[in-house]
């Protein structure tokens, strides 16, 4: 269980990097709260589940003044018996206008019996912003799959290269030691 919150002042950013991989049972959530004008918030999270594990994920931005700018990014791998729950939250208060939100959520079940349930939601009291959001979910590319075996590799690698670009495409500017940790971390989730 995890709990992160920030509350962004003026002209302040805040960055949030959120990695799942361990734990039978995972409850996670990230909020900020931009209290005054000019805050930023850019969450980003990856999460990798498998066997039985169960993730509980929660992303909130709150625009509390005007001028504020928030996104949240997530990105997830799911394999065998394990799933996952996402919800995101926008909101944007009656007195922030001039506000932009934007979340997106990305995953990649591997295996036929993971299950993912992405919730992204939007609460919007004012008419002067600008906010979206999506979600995706979605498996291995048999085409890529087979180009990438056609070339030599095998199947086991070729999915590992496909998990790492897409999860890894994410966190580019993290630094190197981190991105070698992380990379560890999810080749030890490829069976």
């Amino acid at each position: 269980f995890s709990t992160k919150k920030a509350f962004i002042g003026k002209d302040a950013q805040c960055n949030f990097y959120n990695f799942d991989f361990g734990s039978s049972l995972n409850h996670s959530h990230v909020e900020s709260k931009m209290i005054d004008s000019g805050a930023s918030s850019n969450i980003k999270c990856i999460y990798f589940s498998n066997e039985n594990q169960h993730f509980d994920l929660s992303y909130s931005t709150v625009h509390k003044a005007e001028n504020t700018f928030s996104t949240i990014y997530a990105r997830g791998v799911l394999d065998d018996y394990s799933n996952s729950i996402y919800r995101g939250l926008i909101k944007i208060e009656a007195n922030a206008p001039n506000s932009n939100g934007y979340q997106k959520e990305d995953v990649l079940l591997v295996s036929e019996n993971a299950k993912a349930d992405s919730i992204p939601n939007l609460e919007i009291e004012n008419n002067d912003v600008k906010c979206s959001h999506g979600a995706t979910i979605s498996h291995l590319d048999n085409e890529k799959m087979f180009y990438l075996m056609s070339r030599g590799i095998n199947e086991k690698e070729s999915a590992m290269i496909m998990i790492e670009g897409f999860l890894l495409g994410l966190i580019d500017n993290i630094d190197d030691e981190l991105k070698r940790a992380i990379t560890e971390l999810i080749r030890n989730k490829i069976k």
